[in-house]
């Protein structure tokens, strides 16, 4: 999106169009104040008009007719003389007089003297005037940064603390270009407001010595002349990613440490079940119990390092994308599944074009696409089916899987992708689910800059379908 010409970051525009009217004010004042001077050219036409008759009627006296008509054409000149200062002075003056009085609040009224329009013209020019450097005053103290765009996307106005955020001095913002605003992703947020008329929202990755954040929101606007453009309001969320990378590594320390105890623990419980030690039945029982319980856990250990590990990817952008063939990653995300599938009695089914490629990590996309097809699984009845298909569209490659099961109720469907937010939690569990599964799904999808979204009736089924970019 170009940017023709620096931004401002001096007051917004109502402060520019005060100026302008001021501006008008003074010279339309000083037209009206040429009027004495007109009055007097104005009389001097009507004595030399009043001379050519004095001289007319003497001719006639006399008998001497070139003089007549000397004397008629000098009085038709000075009414010529007369109409022209009248149409070069008098409207002028009498046209400033009825903008002096629209200006200061009269309503138009041309009777009004000009000394006292232009006296209340000023009086509320200079009210106009503070209000606007008040207007400015606050906008620059905002703590958010705000960008004004034009029509075409050239960066109209930017506040102090904008330029700030974005890494220019205050007083020398004017530096600012396209080239730093696409860089930085603040010019990408302003496309739909500008182009499409809609809202959005982007996080934007300042680089620098220590990494910054903001969090970009754009809203489209139009000018009182009818112009279009797009108002773009920066928060600083660094403090908050700095929080969610310090819990992101909490959870990955708690993991590592975990996984050895745990992994001790199943590993001698599965030796006591294999020696004769332990034959009674109650005891065997109270064995498989620990074994189950430790293997879920050992399961919640596992996905919580996975999400932590995609999160330090998608922060570090350490993430590898190339273009890869999507059949093959489905496949191979059902043929993980077909034996849970095969064990609940639910039939697998898989659609995609062969040629289809994208733009992905494929081992992530597969861990994604196993995710949704575990879960379709887990909540489908016997004889149920779990369809998995892939296409392509305007908004890029969409992955959707489609189940016959139980449903999700429309006020579970916002939450069901927070981590260990749990629709049935009885069943989720009977089955071995973490409560993690969506998560990892949705910051897969983040990952790679797509999303994920669910449609589900109940008692009628659910598809999730997840988007990439093309």
């Amino acid at each position: 999106m170009p940017v023709e010409r620096p931004a401002r970051v001096s007051e917004p525009a109502p402060a520019v169009q005060v100026r302008g009217a001021r501006d008008e004010l003074d010279e339309r004042s000083a037209s009206a104040g040429e009027w004495p001077r007109m009055a007097l050219v104005a009389g001097s036409v009507a004595a030399v008009a009043a001379l050519g008759v004095v001289t007319g009627v003497a001719a006639v006296s006399d008998g001497r007719l070139p003089v007549i008509a000397a004397a008629t054409v000098l009085l038709a000149a000075a009414g010529a003389a007369l109409l022209a200062v009248r149409r070069c002075y008098g409207r002028p003056a009498t046209r400033s007089a009825r903008i002096l009085a629209e200006v200061a609040g009269s309503g138009g009224r041309p009777d009004l003297p000009l000394e006292t329009a232009a006296a209340a013209a000023r009086a509320r020019m200079s009210r106009l005037e503070l209000a606007s450097q008040r207007l400015s005053a606050v906008i620059g103290a905002l703590p958010q940064g705000v960008l004004v765009f034009g029509h075409d996307g050239t960066l109209l106005e930017i506040n102090r603390t904008g330029a700030g955020m974005l890494g220019a001095a205050a007083d020398a913002a004017m530096t600012l270009n396209s080239e730093l605003l696409q860089q930085h992703g603040v010019a990408a947020v302003a496309e739909p407001a500008l182009y499409h008329g809609e809202r959005a929202e982007a996080d934007c990755r300042i680089p620098g010595p220590e990494t910054r954040w903001l969090q970009a929101q754009s809203q489209p606007f139009t000018s009182s002349e009818g112009e279009r453009g797009a108002l773009v309001v920066l928060h600083d969320v660094t403090r908050l990613r700095h929080l969610e990378q310090m819990r992101s590594d909490f959870v990955a320390n708690v993991s590592h440490e975990l996984r050895t105890p745990v992994t001790s623990i199943v590993g001698f419980v599965e030796t006591l079940l294999d020696s004769e030690m332990y034959n009674s039945a109650q005891a065997r029982h109270f064995l498989e119990i620990i074994v189950k319980h430790s293997s879920r856990l050992e399961a919640i250990i596992d996905d919580l390092m996975s999400l932590a590990n995609i999160e330090l990817g998608e922060e570090r952008r350490s993430v590898t994308f190339s273009d890869t063939a999507l059949a093959p990653v489905i496949s191979a995300a059902v043929l993980s599944c077909g034996q849970v599938a095969a064990a609940g009695g639910v039939a697998l089914q898989e659609e995609c074009d062969p040629d289809l490629t994208c733009r992905m990590n494929a081992q992530l996309v597969e861990q994604a696409v196993t995710n949704l097809l575990d879960n379709a699984i887990k909540h489908s009845d016997r004889h149920g089916r779990v369809v998995v298909r892939a296409g392509r569209n305007a908004r890029g490659v969409l992955i959707e899987v489609t189940d016959t099961g139980i449903g999700i109720a429309p006020e579970h469907q916002q939450r069901i992708f927070e981590r260990f937010y749990r629709v049935d939690r009885t069943r989720s569990r009977e089955h071995g689910g973490t409560g993690l599964g969506l998560a990892i799904v949705k910051h897969i999808a983040q990952a790679h800059d797509g999303e994920v979204s669910v449609r589900s009736t109940p008692r009628h089924g659910s598809t999730f379908t997840l988007r990439l970019p093309g």
